[in-house]
């Protein structure tokens, strides 16, 4: 069984500078089997599939550590993106990608920039 209430408040800071979900989304998208949730002691993930007519990603959807945990959380999330990048694989993706702050890249140097996101903000 899944420590949801553990993982809450690491996910919800994340979902605060989206906008985009609530933690409730996050609980049915992966109860629903639409994502899959990565736990560890310190640090979790949430991926998903982005299907595409030439390419499968997977998206790393959400990534977070436990903000008292320092650097055993950066530690623990390259641990868990190497195990979902080789699940990944399994299940035909051709790339792994995420969004997220520009510090991100220091703890995963594997991956490169690709674009800049620009978001306007419509309502």
């Amino acid at each position: 069984m899944t420590d949801w209430a553990r993982f809450r408040p690491w996910i919800e800071a994340v979902l605060r500078k989206t906008g985009t979900h609530d933690f409730d989304d996050v609980v049915a998208t992966v109860l629903r089997g639409d994502a899959r949730l990565w736990p560890g002691r310190s640090a979790v993930m949430v991926t998903e599939f982005h299907d595409y007519p030439k390419a499968r990603h997977l998206n790393f959807w959400i990534v977070a550590a436990d903000p008292s945990a320092r650097g055993a959380g950066l530690r623990e999330l390259s641990a868990l993106s190497a195990c979902a990048e080789t699940w990944g694989r399994m299940q035909g993706a051709t790339h792994a990608v995420g969004f997220g702050r520009k510090g991100w890249g220091r703890a995963f140097p594997a991956y490169h920039p690709t674009q800049i996101m620009f978001v306007k903000e419509l309502a």
